[in-house]
């Protein structure tokens, strides 16, 4: 019976482990394609998005996620992205309770009017017109949905990681020392 237990123990340790172990690494050949497509203009600064690097290239054995970008490390390659959240939609959520700050008021009666229009409405500007959410679901992925809850007001928002600039060297096969870089 113990043997039994010891080995369900295993199995279920050896099952949670298996998709951390299942990252997609950047291999060299990966590695040195990227360095061509820089240098090519296939990956470009402004253009390029998180998600298509990594689906691309793989993942950098060094990453870095802080609150406003992301950093990739692949050997001598360091490529920068931003974090951005771009509103997508908006709604009510009748499971979550209302609440009447002058801020949401004014968040509820700019959504209804129509006076909160875009495309380009980030988050972080949301948030420092009409002030911290009352609850949030935030996703950490790019392309991922990140929820924001003022009282009963859903805002939904879209990550967008976008490539800001990148270093690297040994990008040439004449220049072993040369630093290039994209901004």
């Amino acid at each position: 019976m113990k043997l039994i237990r010891i080995i369900s123990v295993l199995f279920l340790s050896v099952c949670i482990a298996l998709p951390a172990l299942a990252a997609n690494l950047a291999t060299e050949g990966d590695v040195a394609r990227l360095k061509n497509d820089l240098l090519n203009g296939i990956v470009k600064v402004g253009k390029t998005r998180l998600s298509e690097l990594r689906r691309n290239y793989g993942d950098a054995p060094n990453i870095t996620d802080e609150e406003s970008k992301v950093v990739f490390e692949y050997e001598d390659l360091k490529i920068e992205f931003d974090k951005r959240r771009y509103w997508i939609d908006w709604g009510y959520d009748g499971f979550k309770p209302k609440a009447y700050t002058d801020d949401v008021d004014s968040l509820r009666e700019d959504l209804e009017s129509e006076e909160l229009v875009g495309k380009n409405i980030t988050y972080n500007s949301v948030r420092r017109e009409y002030g911290e959410p009352t609850e949030s679901d935030e996703a950490t992925d790019d392309g991922e949905t990140s929820h924001y809850y003022y009282g009963d007001i859903r805002m939904s928002f879209e990550n967008f990681f976008v490539m800001k600039k990148w270093r690297g060297k040994n990008l040439t096969a004449e220049s072993d020392t040369g630093i290039l870089g994209g901004n």
